[in-house]
């Protein structure tokens, strides 16, 4: 029976059967880290993973990540004080990186409003010219 990434009968292929661009597009994955992972283990330590809510996919853009494969990413580790408890460590972590997603908005939403403005201006210069 099939379902939920649970197989149980033999293998129908192989990784090593694929050839072509489906080959390339997982030579770079790391399979045993996705198992891993869909297993509910740290590929890393080998502890249980607890899974948090799910965030924008637009804070994965501001963090430091090495791509596993299959949209699993291992971030780079969080160095906290010692004496934060972990559930705040993560929590800051987070308010962190929505930070940095509200500053990075507010800096494209200057620059498009800037492009905006010259473009309103370079209109205005073109009617005064061509006004005679």
């Amino acid at each position: 029976v099939w379902g939920r990434g649970q197989w149980d009968g033999e293998a129908a292929w192989s990784l090593s059967d694929l050839g072509g661009e489906a080959r390339a597009e997982v030579e770079d994955m790391d399979i045993q880290a996705i198992e891993s992972l869909a297993a509910g283990i740290c590929p890393v330590c080998g502890k249980e993973l607890t899974w948090g809510e799910a965030l924008p996919i637009g804070l994965l853009a501001m963090v430091d990540k090495q791509p596993l494969g299959a949209g699993y990413y291992r971030l780079a580790d969080n160095k906290s004080p010692p004496l934060v408890a972990e559930n705040v460590k993560m929590r800051l972590y987070w308010l962190e990186l929505i930070k940095r997603a509200k500053v990075n908005r507010t800096i494209e939403g200057v620059e498009s409003r800037t492009k905006a403005e010259a473009g309103e201006y370079q209109g205005w210069w073109h009617s005064v010219i061509n006004s005679n």
